[in-house]
């Protein structure tokens, strides 16, 4: 039995409850948040770049993380004050957050994001080695007090309420796997590294992603793996390796891939990447692959009291 899909009906549903919810998040946030990060963009000396995506310096990047650290906290006010859910609803099927699975899912995929670079390189892959200590200790440091709540916002809206709400509705895991893997890729479509890269292979990229976070949520009964996974991939991505033409790519980041394209190599790497992760991932948690099976279900006891 599949807790995470019974805790969705914990709270208030009705449409209008996940749009005031998302309102809520969306323009608390943006109304506090982007003031500071907005008058920055245009104080600044280098303000041509207002509205492409990119994030040229430490203090450009605190300024943008602190946009999506203020929206989660909205997020946990619609939560619990609109919905009347109880936060760990859209988080866990267990009793509680297992932060266990948080290190280890960032352990995994951070292990493999190295290890597939460090072959990349070896096979003569284009990287750009770099060490400036005054940028890149405070990019780093900034990564990781900030990405982690970044990272567990867009894995709570998108694999905990909507995937929530998207079962409610239609009663199937595979239609709320497969419309949340769309709306994760499509979030980032307005990214930089889509115009260099091409619009279909970077899809294809965060589709890949968005569908491995996306089947073991279902198959852990949680996001705590994933929120593992999209934090680690964005450390990494900002302080270590980042792609050239990409948000971060002028922040100070440690190697710099300088690929012009995105491969089908690229995507096969990717998959393979993740099926690794899947992989292991069930061989440490012994999750079953007929958790993915639809069946039968309803709230649990004390969530029916809290609905009402």
């Amino acid at each position: 039995m599949n807790n995470f899909f019974r805790k969705s009906f914990e709270g208030k549903n009705k449409w209008y409850n996940y749009l005031a919810v998302f309102a809520t998040m969306f323009v608390g946030g943006q109304i506090v948040g982007s003031i500071p990060y907005m008058i920055y963009k245009i104080s600044s000396e280098d303000n041509n770049n207002i509205g492409s995506g990119e994030i040229a310096s430490t203090t450009e990047l605190i300024l943008a993380l602190l946009v999506f650290n203020i929206m989660f906290y909205f997020l946990y006010l619609g939560i619990t004050k609109i919905q009347n859910k109880r936060f760990t609803s859209i988080i866990t099927g267990r009793k509680k957050i297992d932060f266990r699975r948080i290190f280890i899912g960032a352990g995994l995929w951070g292990a493999i994001m190295i290890a597939f670079t460090l072959v990349d390189i070896a096979a003569g892959g284009e990287y750009e080695f770099r060490f400036d200590l005054q940028q890149f200790l405070p990019l780093l440091i900034v990564s990781i007090v900030f990405i982690p709540l970044q990272a567990a916002l867009e894995e709570v809206v998108i694999r905990g309420t909507w995937m929530q709400g998207i079962f409610l509705l239609f009663r199937k895991k595979w239609v709320a796997l497969l419309l949340t893997t769309i709306i994760f890729a499509s979030m980032h479509s307005s990214n930089p590294e889509i115009e260099k890269f091409g619009y279909i292979n970077s899809m294809a990229m965060y589709a890949i992603l968005g569908l491995t976070m996306g089947l073991l949520t279902i198959l852990d009964d949680g996001l705590e793996l994933a929120i593992g996974i999209h934090t680690i991939n964005n450390i990494l991505a900002s302080a270590i390796i980042s792609s050239e033409g990409s948000v971060l790519s002028n922040a100070g980041s440690l190697v710099i891939d300088k690929s012009s394209e995105i491969t089908l190599m690229s995507i096969i790497s990717l998959a393979l990447g993740n099926i690794l992760l899947v992989f292991l991932a069930k061989k440490i948690f012994k999750f079953k692959l007929s958790t993915l099976k639809d069946e039968k279900t309803e709230p649990m006891a004390d969530q029916i009291e809290i609905a009402e």
